[in-house]
């Protein structure tokens, strides 16, 4: 298996790291027991033999409330795309209740369109919509 340890600014901040991806400002990552992160910085470098990521802080410069939010806002659009997944997921395998989770996913999907133009807005890019309903 390939997981690696990160660090920010000299600071182990995760260990066994699945996935990772460069955002604007920002580095996702999620690990195989916990739920996927965003952490603000940028990729410094990588020792693929050590099976360390090593992430530089953005310049020590506090960020504001809407870079702040730029940060989240693509995260929170993806937390909710799984749960509206897992809601279509469990109406078609519990018939009783159908009705209501694929209401209550529909709800999350028509959330997610309004957190999109807020991230527009931004000035921030949308993570990409997942496909089908999981």
């Amino acid at each position: 298996m390939c997981q690696a340890t990160v660090y920010l600014g000299g600071q182990e901040i995760a260990r066994d790291v699945t996935w990772l991806e460069q955002g604007e400002g920002s580095v996702h990552l999620a690990t195989f027991f916990e739920e996927p992160r965003t952490v603000a910085g940028c990729i410094r470098h990588v020792d693929f033999l050590k099976h360390q990521v090593f992430l530089a802080p953005l310049g020590g410069k506090k960020m504001d409330e809407t870079e702040k939010l730029t940060v989240l806002l693509p995260h929170w659009i993806e937390h909710t795309e799984e749960h509206a997944a897992e809601f279509h997921r469990w109406a078609d395998r519990v018939p009783l209740v159908s009705e209501a989770l694929a209401a209550a996913a529909e709800s999350l999907e028509r959330a997610n369109e309004k957190l999109r133009v807020a991230l527009e807005q931004l000035g921030g890019s949308s993570p990409r919509p997942k496909e089908g309903k999981g």
